[in-house]
Protein backbone atom coordinates (compact mmCIF):
# COMPACT_ATOMS: atom_id res chain seq x y z
CA UNK A 1 0.00 0.00 0.00
CA UNK A 2 2.84 2.38 0.66
CA UNK A 3 4.49 1.71 -2.34
CA UNK A 4 1.29 2.74 -4.29
CA UNK A 5 1.06 5.94 -1.94
CA UNK A 6 4.41 6.74 -3.24
CA UNK A 7 3.79 6.03 -6.79
CA UNK A 8 0.42 7.95 -6.35
CA UNK A 9 1.72 10.86 -4.62
CA UNK A 10 4.53 11.06 -7.69
CA UNK A 11 7.33 10.62 -5.50
CA UNK A 12 9.61 9.34 -8.10
CA UNK A 13 8.50 11.65 -10.91
CA UNK A 14 9.25 14.71 -8.17
CA UNK A 15 12.70 13.36 -7.09
CA UNK A 16 14.02 13.11 -10.74
CA UNK A 17 12.62 16.92 -10.80
CA UNK A 18 14.49 17.92 -7.65
CA UNK A 19 17.48 16.26 -9.29
CA UNK A 20 17.43 17.99 -12.43
CA UNK A 21 16.19 21.51 -11.11
CA UNK A 22 18.43 24.48 -9.91
CA UNK A 23 16.89 24.56 -6.57
CA UNK A 24 18.26 21.19 -6.14
CA UNK A 25 19.89 21.86 -2.59
CA UNK A 26 17.21 23.81 -1.54
CA UNK A 27 14.65 21.79 -2.26
CA UNK A 28 16.43 18.84 -0.13
CA UNK A 29 16.99 20.89 2.61
CA UNK A 30 13.82 22.16 2.97
CA UNK A 31 12.00 18.30 2.53
CA UNK A 32 15.00 16.76 5.19
CA UNK A 33 14.33 19.44 7.60
CA UNK A 34 10.59 19.01 7.36
CA UNK A 35 11.18 15.33 7.91
CA UNK A 36 13.47 15.40 11.04
CA UNK A 37 11.31 18.36 12.70
CA UNK A 38 7.57 16.58 12.01
CA UNK A 39 9.15 13.39 12.71
CA UNK A 40 11.10 14.16 15.95
CA UNK A 41 8.41 16.02 17.25
CA UNK A 42 5.49 13.53 16.33
CA UNK A 43 7.19 10.24 16.48
CA UNK A 44 9.49 11.29 18.68
CA UNK A 45 8.32 13.65 21.33
CA UNK A 46 4.47 13.57 21.04
CA UNK A 47 4.08 9.70 20.76
CA UNK A 48 6.44 9.28 23.65
CA UNK A 49 4.31 11.22 25.53
CA UNK A 50 0.96 9.66 25.00
CA UNK A 51 2.50 6.30 25.87
CA UNK A 52 3.82 7.76 29.04
CA UNK A 53 0.96 9.43 29.82
CA UNK A 54 -0.10 8.15 33.91
CA UNK A 55 -3.59 8.07 32.58
CA UNK A 56 -2.80 4.81 30.24
CA UNK A 57 -1.48 2.34 33.22
CA UNK A 58 -3.17 -0.19 32.98
CA UNK A 59 -5.11 0.56 29.73
CA UNK A 60 -5.21 -1.74 26.88
CA UNK A 61 -3.94 -0.66 23.60
CA UNK A 62 -1.96 2.02 25.09
CA UNK A 63 0.37 1.60 21.93
CA UNK A 64 -2.58 2.41 19.65
CA UNK A 65 -4.09 5.13 21.21
CA UNK A 66 -0.96 6.69 21.12
CA UNK A 67 -0.11 6.17 17.87
CA UNK A 68 -3.49 7.47 16.23
CA UNK A 69 -2.96 10.60 19.37
CA UNK A 70 0.16 11.43 17.94
CA UNK A 71 -1.02 10.93 13.96
CA UNK A 72 -4.03 13.08 14.36
CA UNK A 73 -1.67 15.84 15.52
CA UNK A 74 0.54 15.00 13.18
CA UNK A 75 -2.03 15.56 10.53
CA UNK A 76 -3.42 18.77 12.05
CA UNK A 77 -0.21 20.28 12.36
CA UNK A 78 -0.83 20.77 8.00
CA UNK A 79 -3.57 23.27 8.53
CA UNK A 80 -0.72 25.53 8.58
CA UNK A 81 -0.96 24.89 4.85
CA UNK A 82 -4.11 26.84 4.47
CA UNK A 83 -1.99 30.35 4.38
CA UNK A 84 -1.70 30.55 0.73
CA UNK A 85 -3.26 26.95 -0.13
CA UNK A 86 -6.06 25.51 -1.69
CA UNK A 87 -8.86 24.42 1.60
CA UNK A 88 -9.87 21.66 -0.24
CA UNK A 89 -6.17 20.72 -0.84
CA UNK A 90 -5.05 20.72 2.98
CA UNK A 91 -8.16 19.16 4.14
CA UNK A 92 -7.06 16.06 2.21
CA UNK A 93 -3.65 16.40 3.27
CA UNK A 94 -4.45 16.52 6.66
CA UNK A 95 -6.51 13.40 6.09
CA UNK A 96 -3.80 11.55 4.59
CA UNK A 97 -0.94 12.75 6.65
CA UNK A 98 -3.06 11.00 9.61
CA UNK A 99 -3.16 7.47 7.72
CA UNK A 100 0.60 8.39 6.73
CA UNK A 101 0.86 8.85 10.19
CA UNK A 102 0.05 5.56 11.99
CA UNK A 103 2.06 3.75 9.36
CA UNK A 104 4.98 6.17 10.39
CA UNK A 105 4.49 4.72 14.18
CA UNK A 106 4.68 1.14 12.67
CA UNK A 107 7.77 1.79 11.85
CA UNK A 108 9.42 3.89 14.67
CA UNK A 109 8.42 1.34 16.98
CA UNK A 110 9.73 -1.62 14.51
CA UNK A 111 13.34 0.04 14.33
CA UNK A 112 12.78 1.84 17.93
CA UNK A 113 14.55 4.82 16.02
CA UNK A 114 13.14 7.36 14.09
CA UNK A 115 15.51 6.71 10.55
CA UNK A 116 13.27 4.61 8.56
CA UNK A 117 10.05 7.41 9.07
CA UNK A 118 12.41 10.52 8.51
CA UNK A 119 13.57 8.68 5.16
CA UNK A 120 10.40 7.72 4.23
CA UNK A 121 8.56 11.21 4.96
CA UNK A 122 11.60 13.05 3.71
CA UNK A 123 10.56 10.97 0.28
CA UNK A 124 7.16 12.13 0.55
CA UNK A 125 7.43 15.76 1.00
CA UNK A 126 10.82 15.66 -1.75
CA UNK A 127 9.35 17.93 -4.15
CA UNK A 128 10.80 20.46 -6.55
CA UNK A 129 10.66 24.34 -5.44
CA UNK A 130 8.09 25.90 -7.54
CA UNK A 131 5.79 22.69 -6.15
CA UNK A 132 6.56 23.40 -2.54
CA UNK A 133 4.03 25.77 -1.66
CA UNK A 134 1.05 24.73 -3.89
CA UNK A 135 -0.58 21.21 -2.24
CA UNK A 136 -2.91 20.12 -5.17
CA UNK A 137 -6.31 18.80 -4.69
CA UNK A 138 -6.08 15.33 -5.65
CA UNK A 139 -9.19 12.89 -6.51
CA UNK A 140 -11.13 12.18 -3.33
CA UNK A 141 -11.58 8.04 -4.00
CA UNK A 142 -8.24 7.89 -5.02
CA UNK A 143 -6.64 9.05 -1.80
CA UNK A 144 -8.93 7.41 -0.15
CA UNK A 145 -8.86 3.95 -1.89
CA UNK A 146 -4.95 4.05 -1.18
CA UNK A 147 -4.98 5.87 2.26
CA UNK A 148 -8.14 4.34 3.88
CA UNK A 149 -6.43 0.65 3.97
CA UNK A 150 -3.40 2.01 4.72
CA UNK A 151 -5.04 3.58 8.56
CA UNK A 152 -6.72 0.61 9.02
CA UNK A 153 -4.03 -1.95 8.59
CA UNK A 154 -2.13 0.37 10.52
CA UNK A 155 -4.54 0.06 13.31
CA UNK A 156 -4.82 -3.54 13.38
CA UNK A 157 -1.36 -4.60 13.25
CA UNK A 158 -0.98 -1.89 16.25
CA UNK A 159 -4.05 -3.53 18.22
CA UNK A 160 -2.01 -7.36 17.38
CA UNK A 161 1.30 -5.00 19.09
CA UNK A 162 -0.57 -4.25 21.67
CA UNK A 163 -2.03 -7.36 22.63
CA UNK A 164 1.13 -9.16 22.31
CA UNK A 165 2.60 -6.36 24.60
CA UNK A 166 -0.67 -7.36 26.82
CA UNK A 167 -0.19 -11.33 26.84
CA UNK A 168 3.84 -10.78 27.16
CA UNK A 169 3.06 -8.73 30.66
CA UNK A 170 0.76 -11.55 32.07
CA UNK A 171 3.57 -14.32 31.72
Amino acid sequence: MVIVAILVGNVPKNILQVVYSHYFLISTIGALASAILEESVTRGLFLSGFINLGMYEGSSYKLTKAAVYSSFLFGILHIFNLVGGNPQAVFQQILYTFSLGTFLVILRITTNGLGLPILLHFLFDLVPLKNSTNVESNNRGVMLLIFTPILILSIFYLIGVDRQLSNNKVD
